[in-house]
């Protein structure tokens, strides 16, 4: 027999004890944590309330989903295209609900400049988090709940959204992500072949990246995605696009700390990989490519005072790229050249170490050339926020710029 509730179909001891049913079964997660039997979720048909004031609220979250997919980049998060599906399922982890709506909220909020709605987005976020903790708790005592679903991997990709957008703690996007790097190593790279597990990896692979990059490349270990059996098992059944070969190529990005040498050696390998890859894959993603880093490098007097400002490139016809998603995929490239090149200039004297300097303006103003682009085409442009990594590296280029290091990209 149906009965009206809301979208819930928490069991009978979470009814009357007036808790969130985490709705999972064969027992949910709020009883078995407390020692209560639980007799399961409702089954069968329910009467869901469509009154004016539960349709509006339900317009909204969608209207919030919807901006938030259409200001990511689906070639490189995949996932971010279940997020309908995943809103509306009834048996999905509450932390994961949690950051689902908070990231969405928060990233609506900032664009409309609603502080309401922030802090709306910020109890959301702080609701994921207890869930978050009463999750993993009941993993630890329960075998057969997975601290390594992709649900679970979910919440905590859709909390470091929400830290990029709107900052709690210091660096607190790392952590989320972090968590999720250490489930996908306890799930192991052959889990991650199909499904939102190969999405969710495919995603955290170039957040692996940002993070090294972000953190200045000083971590003597490299991360344990960039070994070679989680850059080639999880795409047994899914071949790699161009954009995951050239992952492939920056998670082996070597850190400061290795020996001079070493680090030479290392920078001049990688480089070499980048330059063949980039042959093969340009005319795909930048027919323009070469002609408009000419342009630059011939336009270039490399001083002091006029250093990479005048490289910048704000006409949408200097980038003629397909899409937002190429000028995207360029710059990540170009990125690469910028941190390898910093490395062997580190190590360089005398017009090589000038030439590695040049290389690395010009690879900043394509940058700046493909973040105009990409801001031409609007807010929500699919990789408004992808574009974020590579801006911040051209800003790291002119603070160092500015404080006059001379010896090549000083992380």
């Amino acid at each position: 027999m149906g009965r009206h509730v809301g979208r819930s179909r928490g069991c009978q001891t979470c009814v009357k004890r007036r808790v969130k049913c985490g709705e999972e079964t064969s027992a949910c997660f709020q009883c078995v944590s407390v020692g209560f039997d639980c007799p399961g979720p409702v089954l069968g048909a329910i009467f869901i309330d469509m009154s004016e004031g539960i349709r509006e609220k339900s317009m909204r979250t969608d209207l919030y989903v919807a901006n938030f997919i259409s200001a990511q980049n689906a070639i490189v998060h995949p996932w971010i295209l279940e997020l309908p599906n995943l809103t509306s399922i009834s048996s999905s982890y509450l932390s994961e609900v949690y950051g689902i709506r908070a990231a969405t909220l928060a990233l609506y909020a900032r664009i409309s400049h609603n502080l309401d709605l922030e802090v709306e987005a910020a109890k959301l976020y702080s609701n994921g988090l207890v869930a978050q903790q009463q999750e993993l708790h009941l993993a630890m005592s329960t075998e057969s709940y997975s601290p390594c679903c992709h649900k679970a991997i979910g919440a905590a990709v859709t909390s470091s959204y929400f830290e990029s957008v709107i900052t709690t703690v210091p660096m607190g996007w790392m952590q989320h992500y972090a968590a999720a790097i250490k489930m996908f190593e306890i799930a192991g790279p052959k889990n991650c072949q199909m499904g939102l597990m190969h999405k969710f990896f495919r995603s955290i692979r170039v957040a692996t990246m940002e993070v090294k990059f972000t953190t200045a490349l000083l971590a003597d270990e490299p991360s344990v995605l960039a070994a070679d059996e989680w850059c080639t098992v999880p795409f047994d059944r899914i071949p790699k696009t161009p954009f995951d070969k050239l992952v492939d190529i920056l998670l082996q990005l070597p850190s400061s700390g290795l020996l001079r040498r070493q680090l030479g050696s290392t920078a001049k390998r990688l480089l070499d990989r980048l330059h063949d890859f980039w042959t093969e894959y340009k005319e795909e993603v930048d027919l323009a490519y070469d002609q408009h880093l000419g342009e630059i490098s011939s336009a270039s007097t490399f001083t002091n005072k006029n250093w990479i400002e005048e490289h910048q490139v704000s006409s949408t016809q200097q980038s003629p790229f397909k899409s937002a998603s190429d000028g995207y995929f360029t710059s990540m490239y170009d990125s690469g050249k910028i941190i390898t090149l910093g490395f062997l200039a580190t190590v360089a004297v005398g017009v090589t170490w000038y030439n590695y300097n040049r290389e690395i303006v010009m690879h900043g103003a394509s940058i700046l050339a493909s973040a105009a682009y990409c801001e031409s085409l609007g807010v929500f442009n699919v990789v408004s926020f992808s574009m974020a990594f590579p801006i911040k590296l051209v800003c790291l280029l002119r603070l160092l710029k500015s404080r006059g290091y001379s010896r090549g990209m000083c992380y």
